[in-house]
């Protein structure tokens, strides 16, 4: 039984000391790849001298980060694009994009207009495209429902929201919902409702190194946790592990075209 990390940061700093080992854990306990998505400029070099050291393990991603948008928006995007398209055939995806509410809204108007530049570069692409999406559902709902966006396709990764904010994007067959450690939490209502979600468009996740699944909760999280992800899933669907495995990694070969 193998399966796939479907998002993780594991060029970050937190790994800079043991990724050998943090990668050695994912591989044995079954994981067979590793996708890592950008966060802004600072963050190329890191992202690709790490894949560059693991090519057929880690996959990486290039975006722009909504909680890096800043002032200097503009130039970011220019840095972003000019790697993309530099060596697109190396990118599977465009993202981490998308809109981030929750701790500051001073550039709001910035991060749609980012947002909305990155999912025109997934059609000119045709790349899928990573939604990172905190207190921001309804708007991000009504991008993507615009015509010119209809075509567009990716996941609503790290989904924490309540079931009527799954439910907005439900209709929406091209995007998939990612499932990461917030499932395990007690205090996650995710069990309650997550079922709606059809198998075909589940994806794992761990978001390493942030919200580490339950026992590890408060801890550095890694890719191999994403096992205790993928039981819970199997659970409250009441499936087999092997079967969650299998469906997941055939939806993340799918979307990301591995």
């Amino acid at each position: 039984m193998d399966f796939i990390d479907s998002h993780a940061h594991l060029y970050q700093e937190d790994f800079d000391s043991d990724l050998e080992t943090v990668i050695s854990n994912a591989q044995e306990i079954g994981v067979s790849q590793v996708l890592l998505p950008n966060i802004d400029s600072l963050s190329i070099d890191r992202l690709l001298r790490v894949c560059d050291r693991y090519p057929d393990y880690l996959k990486p991603m290039m975006g722009l980060h909504p909680t890096s948008v800043k002032e200097n928006y503009q130039e970011e995007l220019e840095l972003i694009h000019k790697e993309l398209t530099l060596d697109r055939s190396r990118f599977i995806a465009i993202g981490e994009v998308g809109l981030d509410f929750y701790w500051d809204i001073s550039f709001k108007k910035e991060q749609i207009l980012a947002f909305e530049k990155q999912l025109n570069w997934s059609l000119e692409e045709d790349l899928p495209v990573v939604i990172h999406a905190r207190n921001a559902y309804s708007e991000i709902e009504e991008i993507l429902n615009k015509p010119e966006f209809e075509n567009t396709r990716g996941v609503i990764h790290s989904f924490s929201g309540e079931e009527k904010d799954l439910d907005r994007f439900l209709p929406l067959k091209n995007w998939m919902i990612g499932i990461n450690g917030i499932v395990t939490f007690k205090n996650s209502n995710l069990s309650k409702f997550i079922k709606k979600i059809p198998l075909d468009r589940l994806l794992i996740e761990t978001d390493s190194p942030y919200l580490a699944p339950v026992p590890f909760r408060g801890r550095r999280n890694e890719s191999a946790y994403v096992f205790h992800v993928i039981r819970k899933l199997a659970e409250i669907y009441n499936i087999s592990l092997e079967r969650m495995a299998d469906q997941t990694k055939m939806n993340t070969f799918n979307l990301f075209a591995l």
